[in-house]
């Protein structure tokens, strides 16, 4: 096995640890006092800088309950469970997670959490996220062993170019989820791109948006401003740090797209909502000149 390829017994230790900590949530999930103590929902698309804000948030030690969620919405848990079904997995337990929570919020009703919800960079999250799901971008290989840096880099590159609808992946996912579930349009009025973070009030939840690029200088401030919270950032969850570490930092170091397929990824209207010009043309740079991937 090539050196810098991790294990798939690291894999799947990892995978057990998830498992493991939402077993705890979905009991949690069922007989948490919601309505003495509102939740704290850290709900967002995959691969967003979200577990760092899950953990950092856990270990307050806060009386409200703290749940990590992909789907809420009827519309999310279904097409998701087909996808499942369809790829012949057996549903994680974060879309149980998920269909635990839907059920429990809407018998309830009145209650009224707290949501937070984080944006990234389109092409740093796909490829973030093909590590993290690599057994499913690359299935069939025996034994577990893992793809190597130049086939994920070729894989990417082909993934771009054959299917640049990806990018309009965070725009879907806040119209079903944020949208359907909380009847909360995050379009409808402007975001703040300087600050990198911004309070949506809505009748069935205040919303939290950050971007993970300004996590780092907003999340701390964030917390004292809106859930009179001190939580310093902790670190968690970083492709970096895994268990792919080595792999991770040299796809990141070689990968490169076209700039005429950049520019069609981030003329979209999500990313152009959260992000200026110049953080996009920064992108645009960083994702065309090998070498100068985004860390993390």
């Amino acid at each position: 096995m090539h050196h810098d390829v991790a294990s798939a017994s690291e894999l799947m230790t990892h995978s057990a640890k998830l498992f493991h900590r939402h077993m705890f949530d979905r009991w949690r999930a069922a007989t948490a006092n919601f309505r003495g103590h509102p939740p704290i929902l850290v709900y967002q698309m995959g691969k967003v800088g979200s577990s760092a804000v899950y953990q950092s948030l856990l270990r307050a030690n806060s009386e409200r309950p703290v749940f990590q969620v992909h789907f809420l919405s009827d519309t999310g848990l279904k097409h998701s469970a087909a996808y499942f079904t369809q790829s012949r997995q057996p549903r994680p337990p974060h879309w149980r997670l998920g269909a635990a929570l839907n059920k429990r919020l809407k018998r309830l009703g009145d209650i009224r959490p707290f949501t937070i919800s984080l944006v990234r960079d389109p092409v740093a999250r796909q490829v973030s996220d093909v590590f993290e799901n690599v057994s499913a971008y690359f299935p069939g290989r025996p034994g577990g062993a893992q793809p190597g840096s130049e086939e994920i880099s070729e894989f990417l590159q082909d993934y771009f170019a054959g299917d640049i609808a990806v990018a309009d992946y965070p725009q879907k996912w806040f119209a079903t989820e944020i949208g359907e579930f909380f009847d909360l349009d995050v379009f409808e009025q402007p975001f703040d791109r300087s600050a990198g973070c911004q309070l949506i009030a809505g009748e069935r939840t205040d919303l939290l948006l950050m971007t993970m690029e300004s996590l780092a200088d907003v999340f701390q401030p964030a917390m004292r401003e809106y859930l009179d919270m001190d939580v310093p950032l902790v670190p968690a969850n970083v492709g970096a740090t895994k268990a792919y570490a080595k792999l991770y930092r040299r796809v990141r170091d070689t990968f490169s797209l076209p700039k005429p397929v950049l520019e069609e990824i981030y003329s979209r209207k999500s990313t152009r909502h959260f992000y200026s010009a110049q953080q996009v043309d920064k992108f645009i740079a960083r994702w065309s000149e090998p070498g100068s991937g985004a860390p993390g």
